[in-house]
């Protein structure tokens, strides 16, 4: 299993076991880095696949990774970073299709949004820029190599549930 897909798994886990409070990360670009990573596994960055099980009638092999396998853990994944809207969506993009439990995607050469990272982004940062009872903004400003001026990207936090989702989420990959 990659280790980077590991480590957010296992971030991810360990998170969500912390009171709210303790698990907003007092570094923004951190959590908004994270964030992009497990939005990025449905888009982007889809999680690896074991070509060599069998596939189903539309060409989706079962996901590789054990931890990440199962529908309920990926959404546990996203249930840290997410709403229940952008989560809905994120899964209303079909990269994944629950198999009898099991999450099942297509290899990356016949996934079209499959491409790397933004390789001209320079430097990331972040703060928070504003802050409520129930709502959390994040400004991110983000260089790249061949750009004069910085991008600059408004996250949305908002406490629902016992914890806080990112409601708004620009992905800036």
């Amino acid at each position: 299993m990659p280790v980077k897909k590991a480590f957010v798994l296992f971030l991810c886990l360990v998170l969500a076991t912390l009171p709210a409070s303790a698990a907003e990360a007092d570094d923004a670009r951190g959590l908004i880095l994270e964030a992009m990573e497990v939005y990025a596994w449905f888009t982007i960055s889809p999680l690896d696949v074991n070509e060599e099980a069998p596939a189903t009638e539309d060409g989706r092999y079962p996901v590789f990774d054990e931890l990440l396998a199962r529908p309920e853990t990926l959404q546990a994944c996203l249930d840290r970073y997410f709403s229940a809207e952008i989560s809905c969506e994120l899964w209303s993009w079909g990269t994944y299709e629950p198999v009898n439990g099991w999450l099942y995607a297509c290899p990356p050469e016949n996934n079209p949004l499959v491409r790397p990272v933004d390789p001209d982004i320079s430097d990331v940062t972040a703060e928070l820029t504003e802050e409520t009872d129930g709502r959390r903004v994040y400004t991110a400003t983000v260089c790249r190599l061949f750009t004069s001026e910085p991008e600059t990207y408004e996250f949305v936090s908002e406490y629902q549930d016992g914890s806080w989702v990112f409601t708004e989420f620009p992905f800036f990959w």
